[in-house]
Parts: structure tokens; sequence; C-alpha cells
């Protein structure tokens, strides 16, 4: 008998990289990592433009990310987390999945487009350069409408390599865009275009990553399969944001986005 044959071989647990337990270590690896550099491009990019922006140039991005978020938050009904936590294969809602995001984002950039008079004077905005910026925020729902949804396989496969990817390419892209839009031309402008620069960045980089490409799909039936999980996630959504909505429609309201800045 080989001496090899004397010992049994030790079980495998999932510890290689491909095994369950493996691949979860190396997402939190990943997450930690995106987190770290995520803190640090933006601690250095927020020093930066603080030195170059007015308070309230980052009041009004306050406002319009708000708005962006409740309108994004209150129209997409959590299908998104419904399909990363459903079993089984999910392919064939992507696509359908995709064409209800455009569809909605399409129709929320108009809405935004066309209230945007009231909005900005609700909040007490009246600088041309802000009520530009508030009235084309509906593009950062467009860019990310537009994301590949193949996408979510990498928290599906625990792949945050590849989010790492994402996310950091993104940072950057707004961190370039903003400081150097700042540099000639403070104004909330520059805030303005680098979100849009990190969600292009992020859309871009995505279906760079993933092999799947979206095509529109009008079969919106399918998407009953998701409502009963997606509706529990909308309101999760709401709960945990209506804090932050509140404090800022108050204080934009009342003191306007100085304040907020």
């Amino acid at each position: 008998m080989k001496g090899k044959e004397l010992y049994p071989a030790k079980p495998d647990f999932g510890m290689n990289e491909n095994g369950t337990l493996g691949r979860t270590i190396a997402a939190g690896k990943w997450s930690f990592l995106g987190l770290v550099l995520q803190k640090i491009i933006g601690l250095g990019t927020f020093f930066i433009l603080a030195r170059l922006l007015a308070p309230q140039d980052y009041g009004v991005i306050t406002i319009v990310l708000m708005l962006v978020g409740v309108l994004d938050t209150l129209s997409v009904p959590g299908f998104e987390k419904a399909l990363i936590q459903k079993k089984g294969e999910i392919k064939e809602y992507l696509d359908v999945f995709w064409t209800f995001n455009l569809l909605r984002a399409v129709l929320i950039f108009f809405l935004i487009f066309l209230l945007a008079p009231l909005i900005g004077k609700f909040f007490q905005i009246t600088d041309p350069a802000a009520l530009a910026v508030l009235r084309f925020s509906g593009l950062i729902i467009l860019l990310q409408a537009l994301t590949n949804l193949g996408s979510l396989f990498f928290f599906k496969e625990l792949d945050f390599k590849k989010i790492f990817i994402r996310d950091i390419g993104g940072q950057i892209a707004f961190a370039a865009v903003a400081i150097g839009w700042a540099l000639f031309s403070p104004s909330v402008t520059a805030l303005f275009l680098g979100y849009l620069a990190q969600n292009a960045a992020s859309t871009l980089i995505q279906y760079w990553l993933s092999p799947h490409r979206p095509k529109l799909s009008f079969y919106f039936r399918r998407l009953h399969d998701l409502a009963t999980y997606g509706a529990w996630a909308m309101g999760q959504g709401i709960v945990s944001q209506a804090n932050s909505i509140l404090e800022t429609t108050i204080v934009g309201r009342f003191l306007g986005p100085s304040d907020l800045g």
C-alpha cells in the first residue's frame, strides 16, 4: 500500500476559492477594501471641493439627490432586491425589468423637467445654474436605468471584485469631473456633472464586466412574480429614507439651500 493512501483525503468544506465559504471570504475582503478606498477618495474629493464651492452648491445638490432618490424609491417596487434574493434562474426577468426601468426613468425625467420651476420655488432656489441642474436632474435616473442588469449576478455569485471595480471606477470618475469643472467654473454644476460621470462610468464598467446584453421586452406580466417581495423592499426603502427626506424638505423649504450645505 502506498504511503499516501494511509491517510484519507481531507474533506473540502468550500475553503477553496471556488467554494461558497471561500467566495464569501473573498467577497468580504473586496467589500472592505472597496469601502476603505471609497472613503479615502470621497474624503479627499470633499476637502478639495469644499475649498472651491459654496455651501449653497452643496445644499442644491442635496435637494436634487433627495428628489431623485424619492422618485426612484416610490416608482420602482423593489424588483432588483427581489431578483437578488430569488432562488433559481432569473435571466427571463432581466430584459423585462430593464425595459420597465427605462420607461420609468423617461417618465420621471420629463416629470422633473416640467415641474422644476415649482420645485425650485418651493425650495427657494433662484440661481439660474442651480435651476438648470434641478431641471435636468432626471438624467441621473436615466443613466441608472441604462445599467446592465447582468450585474445582479455579481451579488448572487458573491463576485465582489467586479462590484469593487464598478464602484471605484465610478468614484474616480466623480472626483475627476467634479474637481476638474470646479477648478474652472465653481458652481453646483460641478457636483451635478460629477454625479452624471459617476453613474455613466459605473454603467459602462458593468457592460464591460458582464456578458449580458439587455434588450427591450414588454412582457411585464412576468414581474408579477416579484411583486410581493418587491413591495416589502420598497416599503423598507421608504421607511429608511423617511427621516432624511423630512429633514431635507423642512430645512430646504424654510431656510433655503445654504443651510443644507
